[in-house]
């Protein structure tokens, strides 16, 4: 099985670097906010959401129902900061995280602070930054965002805080993830691909293993001349606990 899915990662990657006409995807800590065709980014602030069926995160089902994602990004030179919550609406799932990126030339370091209340009850802790005891999870991110001559994304990211084992040690969990996007001009349509893998025994997988691989396809719909409305369908494959999802969402 391990063989098959290197020989599977080899020719992911030959493609990559074989296809200069293909533009960069991105799934990472720190989502890109959607621009609208013949829009002015007058404003560095943007606000948008998605809406989706089910929600995974690096090749795990973390929201099996219908949920709501709010962003709030504000983006100044190659500064962000920003917000990301997903709400499941049957209340079973909460969580916010706020992050920030720093961008320079082809690469970009994204820190990011996981919170995942319980919103059954009153108090959460949101200010307990205890090393044992502290309901946050930090993770550090540095992205490759690629090049005309080499139009593809890689990525590495470790959290760093928070993510304790039973005997109260940091497993410094670390996902390292390829991509790119195939762009269909004419039909307003994008085809991303992504690969996603763990080097070492971790919360995302045991031992070295691929968890996460699939791809997406979005389809723009062109409302006005200045709104379209972005609709999707993400397809994703963990060999590593051989499972698969079917993602639909739309951004607003």
């Amino acid at each position: 099985m391990t063989k098959q899915l290197l020989k599977v990662a080899a020719i992911f990657f030959a493609i990559l670097v074989a296809n200069p006409s293909l533009v960069l995807a991105d799934e990472t800590l720190a989502p890109t906010p959607p621009k609208q065709e013949n829009e002015k980014q007058t404003s560095p602030l943007s606000i948008y959401a998605d809406l989706k069926s089910r929600h995974t995160w690096r090749g795990k089902l973390t929201v099996s129902g219908f949920n709501i994602q709010p962003n709030l990004v504000y983006q100044k030179s190659n500064f962000t900061l920003g917000a990301w919550g997903c709400y499941a609406l049957d209340n079973s799932y909460a969580e916010v995280d706020i992050y920030a990126s720093y961008k320079y030339k082809f690469l970009k370091l994204t820190v990011a602070d996981y919170f995942c209340p319980n919103e059954t009850v009153k108090f959460n802790n949101y200010f307990n930054w205890d090393k044992i005891n502290s309901p946050h999870t930090i993770d550090i991110e540095l992205k490759f965002t690629g090049t005309e001559k080499l139009p593809i994304y890689l990525l590495a990211s470790t959290m760093v805080f928070g993510n304790r084992d039973e005997n109260n040690k940091e497993k410094y969990s670390t996902y390292l993830e390829a991509g790119y996007t195939v762009n269909f001009t004419n039909y307003n349509q994008t085809l991303d691909f992504f690969i996603g893998a763990t080097p070492f025994d971790n919360s995302y997988g045991d031992g070295f293993n691929v968890v996460n691989l699939g791809m997406k396809a979005t389809k723009n719909f062109i409302i006005s001349e200045k709104f379209n409305l972005p609709v999707y369908s993400k397809i994703i494959v963990n060999p590593n606990t051989e499972n698969i999802y079917l993602v639909f969402g739309v951004t607003i």
